[in-house]
């Protein structure tokens, strides 16, 4: 029977107390594979307000194909662990990405018809989104102006020649309708939502085919007057909701940009190449937005089919005139099936680590294989846990919904698009349903609260079962699993059939003294890899737990010197074998010393390794650096982060000299020019954002070097160092390993 386990405490699954609880579905069947939820104004099924299960238990929430929606239960956290079938391992000390939040899109279609119901039964639909006894959700998207699921096309500003954009105005379909349904889901929701702008396409005077259909682009180039008068309609947009206390977390660059470059495209869209987005990224929208009243509002580039990744993110985040005002990469789940997971989240994740990623946009009934509503199927349920399970583990922090609701024949839609939607309104009987998809979305937005942090898992043998674990900020533990019918059944013998999706929320004791020290062994792209370490913020840790991790296949193994959240050096198991011992060092965090040593510099050459700290070293402004650092860019890869304060600089040749520029750029940002034993040393700097961490990796052939900051507060260790420095808070951290080295780190 398959099992949980966290550390060396277990839960058997699903063999649960479920609860009777009155509030329960009320299942109609359409036909499908299983059943839709009947809601109206004065029922609707609800798990309510979830709680923490007292210490040492959990409670589950069970939704399957039979017809079980969030069904609780609950059970006892087993001590030790006898059992020979799966067991699923949490693994807290890997840690990955938090979490933004989930959602849906309020389309003109959405509004339209929760406005179709009577005022209770708009009350209910909303409370079962937005509210606490609801599923959770944090993201709502905006398009701005109309889009496909528009019963017309109109933008805000659609006088010809109206560059100052004097006649720019919100549409009825706003004023009338989504903003008084944003402010009731706000009133409704426990926190505040997360609001997300997108644009399908810019006035049909600013287009090169005058019409907003089709295959069109801005006229002009960037930087041109069209270019700053489109990147104002964003400014204007967000004023104009501001005046009703609408203010946006986020914006997107506009709406699958690919779609306007395809000739007779069917609706809204406008056309941009990864090159002419950066360039009105980095002339146009960018500066804008700095320089008006939102100037901490995001900007997400793409909003199109993750298979354009990783190669749209390498054109747009690799200009550092573009990247500074960019924070994340907004995907769609269309076409996932035809590129991997890896190849195009994984491979942009570690590429551009500091940029997050976010699903935008997803529904079923897309395909004209599988088209429009499908009351009660179960099959598109399970099509959306696997691909939010998927996106969670490769990176992605939140993922959106498309329409909140449609009516039964998945619209309106002007162009005749039909999809599905979790919830489908039947106005002529004042009732909706709720799909087996909402409940899909539950399992994740009911209980994945913003800043819940991926955690690794690990399971004692190859399964087809689906799973992802989560640590929340209240020290709770989420473990979802999905057992999909559409592939093998060896792990449902507990089930008498497969076709279910499981939330389990765990409260263990043990769990917060459990997470450290450990080493975090975050894989990453390359094969060898030489790990760092984050000093961990807890004060009860395990002297038993081993310092020292080994990376993929054929990687040296290295000691590790790890600390805790006062300073206190927390392990001090003996070297690995082969590996020459390092200095045992403790950092403090109110220590405003410059270098804290223990021990004697080791004989060995390849065990070097000395941190320093130093708090006064300021950061270098992007506009100080000397503008040759930015030629020959074969050797030299220049970023900011996403706040456009902090600079990365990598030499990406090992061979490559030190030179004037080099050494100018160093002492701009308070250090001398490094002092080692090789004249060909390549050098990294890292400077520490507010967000507080930072990875960047430095490859050489196989080899690569991580650094890695967490809270001004970092323990690093990697051999072959002829020198290592860690400096904090809004320091910088800066390797320079000499070219043998490398070498024969690369070759180990």
């Amino acid at each position: 029977m398959p099992e949980f386990l966290s550390g060396a405490s277990k839960i058997k699954w699903p063999q649960v107390t479920h609860s009777a609880e009155s509030n329960k579905c009320v299942g109609r069947n359409f036909g499908h594979d299983s059943v839709v939820c009947e809601c109206n104004s004065t029922y609707c099924d609800s798990v309510g307000s979830v709680t923490l299960p007292p210490l040492g238990q959990y409670s589950s929430y069970l939704s399957s194909m039979a017809g079980s929606r969030l069904e609780s239960g609950q059970g006892q956290v087993q001590v030790n662990s006898t059992g020979a079938g799966l067991r699923l391992t949490v693994v807290p000390y890997q840690k990955y990405q938090k979490i933004r939040g989930f959602g849906g899109a309020m389309t003109d279609a959405a509004a339209i018809n929760i406005l179709s119901l009577s005022a209770g039964a708009q009350d209910q639909l909303l409370r079962q989104y937005f509210s606490s006894e609801g599923i959770g959700y944090s993201v709502v998207r905006v398009p701005m102006a109309s889009c496909d699921f528009s019963t017309r096309l109109y933008t805000y500003a659609d006088t010809p020649g109206d560059y100052n954009l004097n006649n720019f105005t919100l549409a009825p379909e706003d004023v009338n309708m989504k903003i008084p349904l944003l402010q009731r889901a706000q009133a409704l929701s426990p926190r505040p939502l997360s609001l997300l702008a997108s644009a399908w396409s810019a006035p049909a005077w600013m287009k090169t085919n005058d019409a907003l259909i089709g295959k069109g682009s801005l006229k002009g180039q960037p930087g041109g007057k069209e270019h700053k008068t489109w990147a104002q309609y964003y400014i204007r947009f967000l004023e104009e909701y501001a005046k009703y206390n609408l203010t946006f977390w986020a914006l997107t660059t506009g709406n699958e940009p690919s779609a306007g470059q395809i000739t007779n495209y069917s609706f809204q869209a406008l056309g941009f190449t990864p090159e002419e987005q950066r360039d009105w990224v980095a002339l146009d929208l960018g500066p804008a937005l700095h320089a008006s009243s939102y100037p901490h509002t995001h900007i997400l580039i793409l909003d199109d089919n993750r298979l354009l990744l990783p190669h749209w993110a390498k054109v747009v985040l690799n200009d550092i005139h573009a990247g500074r005002y960019i924070h994340g990469v907004a995907v769609h789940w269309y076409v996932d099936s035809l590129v991997p997971a890896e190849m195009s989240l994984g491979v942009t994740h570690h590429l551009y680590p500091d940029y997050y990623l976010f699903g935008t946009e997803a529904c079923a009934g897309w395909n004209p294989l599988d088209r429009g509503v499908k009351l009660g199927s179960w099959d598109r349920a399970e099509q959306y846990a696997h691909d939010i399970m998927e996106d969670l583990n490769h990176y992605v922090v939140g993922w959106t919904d498309w329409n909140l609701a449609l009516d039964q024949t998945g619209g309106p839609n002007w162009v005749k698009n039909f999809v599905d939607s979790p919830v489908i309104v039947d106005a002529k009987r004042d009732v909706f349903y709720k799909q087996p998809t909402f409940y899909s979305m539950a399992h994740f937005s009911k209980f994945l609260w913003e800043g819940s942090q991926r955690v690794g898992v690990s399971a004692s043998r190859e399964t087809d079962l689906e799973y992802s674990a989560f640590i929340r900020p209240d020290g709770s533990v989420v473990l979802i699993i999905l057992n999909s019918r559409m592939l093998g059944k060896e792990d449902s013998e507990s089930q008498s059939a497969a076709g279910f999706v499981i939330t389990f929320l765990i409260r263990i004791g043990i769990i917060a003294g459990m997470v450290s020290p450990l080493v975090e062994a975050e894989p990453i792209y390359q094969t060898h890899a030489c790990i760092s370490m984050s000093g961990v913020a807890q004060a009860a840790i395990s002297a038993n737990d081993n310092s020292c991790v080994a990376t993929r296949r054929r990687s040296l193994m290295f000691r590790l010197t790890t600390v805790n959240h006062i300073g206190q050096r927390v392990a001090s198991e003996p070297p690995v074998a082969g590996i020459a011992h390092q200095p045992d060092t403790v950092v403090h965090r109110n220590q405003s010393a410059n270098v804290h040593d223990r021990g004697n510099r080791p004989s060995n050459s390849n065990a070097d390794c000395l941190i320093h700290a130093n708090r006064s070293t300021p950061s270098v402004d992007i506009d100080q650096r000397p503008s040759s650092l930015t030629s020959h860019s074969e050797h030299r890869n220049i970023m900011e982060n996403r706040r456009g304060h902090d600079l990365v600089h990598v030499a990406t040749d090992a061979r490559e000299q030190p030179n004037k520029q080099a050494d100018t750029a160093r002492s701009r940002s308070g250090h001398s020019p490094a002092q080692t034993d090789d004249d060909q040393t390549p050098w990294l700097i890292f400077n520490r954002s507010p967000s507080g961490l930072h990875r960047r990796k430095y490859a050489s052939g196989d080899g690569a070097l991580i650094a890695d900051q967490r809270k001004g507060l970092a323990a690093l260790a990697c051999p072959s160092f002829a020198r290592r420095r860690l400096l904090k808070d809004k320091s910088t951290i800066e390797f320079m390993p000499t070219a043998e080295q490398l070498t024969a780190t690369s070759k180990a």
